[in-house]
């Protein structure tokens, strides 16, 4: 998949989605992106609109935590499906990532 089948996009309450294929392809054009994106007011990174991804967008995630940190933007990282939990437990990094509503742990 070329880079252009995936995307952010502002949804609005501070929430950015992240949609289409996240992988190898897109990884380096999604993070720009988020860079210009992640502002303050922004908290949420939804990944529900992702269709398809590969371990790339666990480094994609990990990448954009540490940017918001780096901004002091308290982000979390919400809608992951079956597949990104199952790599983030694989690469024993599911702490980092995996914001617990109601306490803004993660």
């Amino acid at each position: 998949m070329m880079a252009g089948s995936a995307k952010i996009v502002r949804a609005g309450n501070g929430t950015l989605q992240l949609q289409g294929t996240v992988n190898f392809h897109s990884v380096a054009s999604l993070y720009e992106e988020f860079k210009q994106t992640l502002v303050p007011g922004v908290n949420h990174l939804d990944c529900q609109g992702i269709r398809e991804s590969d371990s790339s967008a666990i480094s994609l995630l990990l990448a954009c935590r540490r940017l918001a940190l780096e901004r002091e933007i308290n982000l979390g990282i919400v809608g992951m499906g079956d597949q990104l939990l199952s790599l983030a437990r694989l690469y024993e990094v599911e702490e980092l990532l995996i914001w617990q509503p109601g306490t803004g742990d993660w």
